[in-house]
Formats: C-alpha cells, structure tokens, sequence
C-alpha cells in the first residue's frame, strides 16, 4: 500500500477507467531538474562524483570540496531542501513538454506522480498551474510501484508510464508488465549517468518521440 499521505490524494481521484492513462513524474521529465541542481552543487562547494545511477542514490555520491568528506544524509537533505526554496519555483520546463501534453490530454487522462515532500505538494500545484499545468498532483516518498497499484486498480484502458529513475520502471515491468513504460531524461548529463533498463518499452529525451510512441501504441490498442 502507498503512504497514508499518497493514499489519500489517491483516492480523491475521479478517472475514466475507459480511458487511456498516463502517469507521469515531474521532475526531468516534465520540468528540468539536474541541470540547475548540480550548478547549484558546485556554486556551494560540493561535488558529486557518480558515475552510474539506478535511483536517486546522488547523495552516495557527494563531497564537501573543502574537506573532501563525504556528505552526511543530514547535510545533503538541508543542501536539497536550500535548493529547491531557492530555485524550486523557478524550474523551467522541459522542452516541447507542455504542447505534447496538451495535445495528449485530449485523448488521454493524465496524472503526475511525483516524489516530493508531501508538504511540498500544494506549492507545486501552484507552480504547475502557473505554467498552464492542471492536471492532479500525487506526491510520494520511495519507490512508486504501491502509488502506480492503486491508482490502476479499476483500469481497463492503455496506461502509459514515464519516469526518469531505472528503480520505478524495473518495478513496474516485474509487476505490472501490461503497463507501456517509457524512460524519459530531459538533461543530457543526467541521462549517461543513469543505468538502461531491460525491457523498457521506450526511451527518449524527446517529447515529440513520446507523444508519437503513445499514439501509436493507441491506435493498435
């Protein structure tokens, strides 16, 4: 089962069985992300020293370039939470996002599923709506595979899937393998650091290609 807090918004959901679905993350899929965290990283003195990624393992990879100490989780989390109250209303968004959504949601409802803190999620309602984002907004915390359970419980239709993180889609394939999982990294640098995932049904960095892929798997459907 998701969190209490997922749950909830969950269930506050009024889909269309009938009807194609896609849930779909946020951040570097939608909005960019990477591109501005990690210039904020090396403004404020840290370097992250990844080479590979399977989920959102970046703290494993952080280093005060003064000291050259690894970054303790209680650090990184004040650095993250600095980050995003300083630049998390300014993120723009991904490019060719906002028309191909538009032009998908006339055939397709769409959700955004996202891990953000849950107290976090009303300002980004706000942010969303200010770039002509309405669609619902359901924050997580960890891996999305109870979130994506519940909320295709009753469904019948084409859902699709688009995240950035290998985790979230190795999850779903092994447990939901009808879902169409399309691997989505907006920034250039994020995307060699982040490990291919088998059986993905689609890749891209390109949301013209996206929107093609999704119409058409519907007209096969």
């Amino acid at each position: 089962m998701p969190s209490p807090e997922t749950k909830i918004l969950i269930d506050e959901l009024t889909l269309n069985p009938h009807k194609p679905l896609i849930i779909s993350d946020a951040d570097e899929v939608i909005f960019e992300l990477f591109t501005h965290m990690f210039a904020y990283f090396d403004e404020n003195g840290y370097r992250f020293t990844g080479q590979s990624l399977i989920g959102f393992e970046i703290m494993d990879h952080m280093f005060n370039n003064q000291t050259d100490e690894k970054i303790e989780a209680e650090i990184f989390i004040k650095i993250i939470t600095k980050f995003f109250a300083v630049h998390g209303d300014h993120m723009p968004m991904v490019e060719n996002a906002f028309e191909n959504l538009m032009t998908l949601s006339e055939t397709c409802q769409i959700i955004i599923l996202t891990n953000a803190p849950h107290d976090y999620r009303k300002r980004r309602e706000e942010i969303y709506k200010g770039h002509g984002i309405h669609f619902p907004i359901i924050s997580n915390i960890g891996n999305k595979l109870a979130a994506v359970n519940e909320i295709i419980k009753d469904h019948q239709a084409p859902i699709f899937f688009i995240d950035d993180s290998p985790e979230h889609h190795i999850s779903i394939i092994e447990n939901i393998p009808h879902i169409h999982c399309i691997h989505f990294i907006g920034d250039e640098k994020y995307a060699k650091l982040v490990s291919d995932v088998d059986d993905v049904h689609f890749k891209s960095s390109d949301w013209n290609d996206v929107r093609a892929f999704i119409e058409a798997q519907l007209k096969v459907s």
